[in-house]
């Protein structure tokens, strides 16, 4: 705009002291710094102002590395948030990271996102949930059975009536509030998935637990 308005001048237009042109954005969005005030002089350079883009928004998944290739091929994938009525549908796939965080290892992937009712804010964190073409069987438990014991991650099987047992467990994927078990439990075994944690402070007092809840 700027550039037309000096073209416009140099054709002849009769522009001087007072003179003013219509600066208009080339995106919508919300306003969140203003440089200027109406009537003042902005030297050539200056920030008028800052426009935050808001729909859509970018989203930025953190993959694991032994996920990174499943996760290209996802055929879709969803946003979900504490307080959303429902998940967000994961638009186009915008790039794909290529340096493993050393930290994280991960990798990050950035997707569009329609946010039409402003339901996602900038900085916003989000978990994201992708689909991939292929399926498998696998043990899943509640994530509240998971009890970390000094670093490890335990769970506690019922072993008849109030017993319980102790035992460590190699978790795998999260799918919202389940979590895959790899190793330690069994299908068909029946774990505390309520108190767990009250279950194992009761296993280290050698009481019996009063409260807990299998699943």
């Amino acid at each position: 705009r700027v550039t037309k308005y000096e073209s416009d001048r140099s054709a002849g237009s009769r522009g001087g002291e007072g003179s003013s042109f219509d600066l208009r954005a080339t995106t919508t969005g919300v306003v969140t710094t203003l440089g200027a005030v109406p009537g003042a002089y902005v030297e050539q350079g200056a920030t008028v102002c800052r426009i935050m883009a808001v729909d859509p928004v970018y989203l930025v998944a953190s993959i694991n590395e032994a996920d990174f290739v499943k996760a290209r091929t996802a055929t879709g994938g969803e946003a979900v948030a504490p307080g959303l009525p429902q998940p967000l549908p994961l638009g186009r796939l915008v790039s794909v990271g290529r340096m493993v965080d050393p930290s994280s290892r991960t990798l990050p992937l950035t997707y569009q996102v329609a946010n039409r009712q402003g339901l996602l804010a900038i900085g916003q964190a989000v978990s994201v949930r992708l689909y991939t073409t292929g399926s498998r069987k696998a043990v899943t438990i509640p994530q509240s059975a998971v009890v970390d014991d000094a670093g490890t991650p335990v769970v506690f099987v019922q072993t008849g009536g109030e017993t319980f047992e102790r035992r460590g467990v190699k978790l795998g994927i999260r799918d919202g509030d389940q979590v895959e078990v790899l190793e330690g439990v069994k299908a068909g075994e029946r774990i505390a998935s309520r108190g767990a944690y009250l279950v194992r402070l009761a296993a280290l007092s050698t009481q019996i637990p009063a409260h807990g809840h299998v699943h």
